[in-house]
């Protein structure tokens, strides 16, 4: 698949993505989700991937979801990285 192509439907899979996208306890499981649904451009993986990007506790899936937003064409600007990064680069590394 070239780079700017993207499928415009929901993946099969898209209610499981949803729920691992959203698994507080598990941020890697979160950024696998986010880089899945970075493949399918449509109303309800934007809404998410948005969300995912404002509201992460994980500057690193926050980093995933704005790559692929701005893949998508969107406007949108990446949030600062919040204080406490130290403690999230332990928690990268765990």
């Amino acid at each position: 698949m070239d780079k700017n192509e993207f499928k415009n439907e929901l993946p099969s899979n898209y209610e499981q993505l949803k729920i691992s996208a959203s698994r507080a306890s598990n941020w890697r499981e979160r950024l696998d989700a986010v880089e899945e649904l970075g493949q399918w451009k449509n109303k309800q993986t934007i809404a998410l991937l948005t969300n995912r990007m404002k509201n992460d506790a994980v500057y690193k899936v926050q980093e995933a979801a704005f790559r692929k937003l701005k893949e998508f064409g969107e406007d949108i600007q990446l949030p600062p990285r919040k204080k406490g990064a130290d403690f999230e680069k332990w928690l990268e590394n765990t």
